[in-house]
């Protein structure tokens, strides 16, 4: 169990189930139109995301192309430390207990000290299991949602695209688009100079992904102007 800090409530958990077709999106069994431009897993994110609040995880139960799969929300980048995700099913007791460290100091040492511990877990797991370990992947998203909440979106922009590209080359549609969207929002949050420097890397990642959108928002504006 995750210490509480005094005085937060636990958060509350719902679940919704989702079936995204080639041009549909059912909601617990209702319809919701795909609005001109959007493709149907842009517009279920849409929805999921109206209905993440920080007190709240909701279990989204996902069917796309027949595969099945399961997010717990939020999931969008947070502006304060989000509640905390289900691990991994089926760790060893090592593996959990190094993910939890990172939430227990985020919890009683602060972002920082946690930042810096999911960095480091995250490059010694890489070399462990692999970059597409699910260990991996958690301790990962674990990182760049810390670099957000420490203001250095430089690393958060670059992890949410390492993720954004594994997830796609899992042929996870929902969470590549989580992923790139929370790339594309670090981006903008960049220091000029920065954004310049990483506005190259992240659009073509965009471009490899097939993310139309997200590559047109990465390059609408001229370098030096953003």
């Amino acid at each position: 169990m995750t210490p509480q800090t005094p005085g937060t409530p636990r958060p509350r958990s719902i679940s919704t189930h989702l079936a995204i077709g080639l041009d549909t999106v059912t909601v617990d069994g209702s319809a919701i139109p795909v609005p001109a431009g959007r493709t149907p897993t842009e517009t279920a994110l849409a929805h999921l995301r109206a209905r993440a609040r920080p007190e709240l995880i909701l279990r989204a139960h996902v069917e796309q192309e027949g595969s099945p799969e399961t997010l717990h929300l939020p999931v969008t980048i947070p502006d304060q430390v989000p509640p905390d995700r289900p691990l991994p099913a089926g760790l060893p007791p090592e593996l959990e207990a190094r993910l939890m460290a990172t939430r227990q100091l985020t919890a009683h040492g602060g972002p920082t000290a946690a930042a810096d511990h999911a960095q480091s877990l995250v490059i010694d797991l890489t070399m462990q299991y692999g970059a597409e370990h699910a260990v991996t992947l958690h301790a990962a998203e674990d990182w760049a949602n810390l670099a957000w909440l420490t203001g250095n979106f430089e690393a958060a922009a670059e992890t949410w695209l390492w993720l954004a590209e594994t997830r796609n080359d899992q042929r996870n549609p929902c969470l590549t688009l989580l992923c790139a969207d929370n790339a594309v929002a670090s981006w903008r949050r960049q220091r000029p100079e920065s954004a310049v420097q990483s506005q190259s890397a992240l659009a073509e990642g965009m471009a490899r992904m097939g993310l139309l959108r997200h590559h047109a928002a990465l390059t609408a504006i001229p370098k030096g102007e953003g």
